[in-house]
């Protein structure tokens, strides 16, 4: 039980995925910081072209991407562009 509860209190580990740059997930990436300080860890921004070649080591210790654009890879992955055009 106590793991259990521990595991839920941990930081979750996030990559964040751009479709063309780094600014945009710099923005967000600040924006994150502000509204989750104590619930992720930013572990990467990275480019759609980065992402796209990861491998399953390369994200071995990743909980979930928040990304711009979508991705053709499985993943635990939330769409941060659909969510601001949603309403």
């Amino acid at each position: 039980m106590k793991d259990a509860i521990i595991s839920h209190l941990k930081r979750k580990n996030v990559i964040l995925v751009c479709g063309s740059g780094h600014a945009t997930t710099r923005m967000l990436e600040a924006r994150l910081n502000v509204v989750f300080p104590d619930k992720i860890n930013i572990v990467k921004c990275v480019s759609y072209n980065e992402y796209s070649n990861y491998t399953k080591e390369n994200v071995k210790d990743i909980d979930f991407v928040i990304t711009t654009v979508v991705l053709k890879k499985q993943s635990a992955a939330f769409n941060y562009g659909r969510l601001c055009t949603e309403q």
